[in-house]
């Protein structure tokens, strides 16, 4: 059985080729192997052998330029170059046309009408496919962000997202995305307190290292409006073909036939121009906006996260108001401050979400599982002191501030919202990112509610600084011991502002 490599990009015959190969023999099933692993190196090979072309033609085109220059300088006459013999192109042979499913329907549409004028019921997802953009990692990343966030509260967090287009095909859309996030957040001071403790559906740390990761999908509206964007790509592309083939000699292996430049950079020979490979994405960027975008039909997205610290608490237990059931003590060890009891448990948060924006306003519902652990206010950092100093230090007291109750783990599911809206720039204001997040914890039957307000300084929302306002109410531990609410707000700089994101 012979299969070309061809073949099997079209799913259907993809199919029956596995499907065949799994019928057959052992054997026959080996020779398959090897000859799908020759075809591999031999492909290896050829894109070898298209760089080469390439860095050949580019060395052509130097020495051309050089010889012109050396020659004019000298005074004497312009000279002719040879005419190099064109030389067949390693890469696969130029996409000429592009089917996409609009509306349900298969629609083909050949990319040299794509690269002219006519822009009328033009869809992105015809470009994509013009410009040979067929899978996911086809795209490099629309977001590589590092985000460095410091709070006023003595919390850092260093959060990176890589977020791709997702290559899904044939649904009429343009908008598909993956986004991929990972962090970690550590508190230099436990003292200190953090606006964040009102997100319910995770856990705040106050103290120790916080490991976060999580993973989002976005399936986009079909966009609305893109002629102008078309037609200012289309004219960006015949501007840099123009350069890039102005002082070429005439004929060259570019332009066998002697072509103009306006003949080279117009229908399907522009088209060829923007699907080289460092030139397409680019192209289709400025075509379509793939992860922000804008005047669009509303994006739906959801996606998962997840969180997990493991931090150790020291405690004294002259009480125990949570009842988590505790020996208690009655009087201060020996060498106080020393012999703290210590206790280190697990925390971890689950999170579910979906949601849908539009150009700018967003929102989201999702449920969530966490285990968090609660320092009960009245009995954390409290100043105890030795009744009468020891006898080896008789001069003074050794007193610390320590909590004498053991903290309180609490472990439930919880329902949670977010409300998302961009307010426009106004006079010489930057753009301002509102969120609201509303949670309800079950377990211990409390909800809390984040208000961050972020101050965007670039489009893409980026660079922020802000305020985060946290507030929670009142809640029951399972002894019905009583949590008090509490509001606290943090300054912070360098968190971004998304539409899309987990409630």
């Amino acid at each position: 059985m012979h299969i070309r490599a061809g073949m099997l990009r079209h799913p259907g015959i993809a199919a029956f080729a596995i499907a065949s190969i799994a019928a057959l023999p052992a054997h026959a099933q080996s020779e398959i192997e090897k000859a799908q692993e020759a075809l591999k190196r031999a492909n290896e090979a050829l894109l070898k052998a298209e760089q080469s072309v390439d860095s050949a033609r580019d060395a052509y085109r130097e020495a051309s330029n050089a010889l012109r220059v050396a020659i004019a300088a000298s005074g004497g006459p312009a000279p002719t170059p040879p005419a190099p013999q064109p030389v067949a192109s390693a890469d696969k042979k130029p996409v000429t046309e592009a089917t996409a499913r609009i509306n349900g329907e298969w629609v083909t549409k050949k990319c040299e009408d794509l690269a002219s004028a006519e822009m009328a019921n033009l869809y992105p997802n015809h470009f994509q496919g013009c410009l040979d953009l067929r899978k996911w990692k086809d795209f490099p990343p629309d977001e590589l962000n590092a985000q460095i966030t410091a709070s006023s509260d003595s919390t850092i967090d260093i959060k990176p997202s890589y977020t791709v287009r997702s290559g899904w095909s044939g649904s009429g859309r343009n908008n598909d995305y993956i986004k991929f996030s990972l962090g970690i957040s550590a508190k230099l001071d436990e003292d200190s307190g953090n606006a964040d403790f009102a997100d319910l559906s995770d856990f705040a740390i106050d103290k120790g290292v916080k490991y976060t990761a999580g993973v989002q999908f976005g399936i986009g509206g079909r966009q609305k409006g893109l002629e102008d964007d078309l037609a200012s790509a289309i004219a960006e592309a015949k501007q840099d073909c123009r350069k890039h083939h102005a002082g070429d000699p005439v004929p060259n292996p570019e332009n066998p036939d002697g072509l103009t430049l306006d003949a080279l950079c117009s229908g399907q020979r522009l088209m060829t121009f923007m699907q080289h490979k460092d030139r397409k994405v680019g192209y289709y960027r400025s075509i379509v906006k793939p992860v922000w975008g804008y005047d669009s039909d509303p994006r739906y997205f959801f996606g998962i996260d997840g969180s997990y610290s493991k931090p150790e608490y020291g405690f004294f237990p002259f009480a125990d108001p949570a009842g988590t059931g505790i020996p208690l003590i009655t009087a201060l060890p020996a060498g106080f401050p020393e012999g703290k009891q210590k206790v280190s448990r697990s925390l971890f948060s689950a999170n579910g979400y979906v949601g849908m924006n539009g150009k700018d306003i967003g929102g989201a519902i999702g449920v969530g599982y966490a285990r968090s652990v609660i320092r009960l206010s009245d009995y954390k950092g409290i100043s105890l002191c030795p009744s009468a100093p020891s006898p080896a230090t008789p001069a003074y007291l050794k007193c610390g501030e320590v909590d004498i109750a053991p903290p309180y783990f609490s472990q439930g599911w919880s329902l949670n919202g977010r409300l998302a809206y961009q307010l426009p720039r106004f006079l010489f204001l930057p753009s301002i990112g509102v969120e609201a997040k509303v949670h309800y914890r079950f377990d211990i039957e409390q909800w809390g509610v984040e208000v961050p307000i972020r101050f965007l300084f670039d489009d893409e929302g980026k660079a922020t600084a802000g305020v985060l306002v946290g507030c929670t109410g009142n809640g029951r531990t399972s002894n019905d011991f009583k949590i008090e609410g509490d509001c606290k707000a943090s300054l912070f700089v360098g968190s971004k502002f998304s539409l899309t994101g987990k409630p």
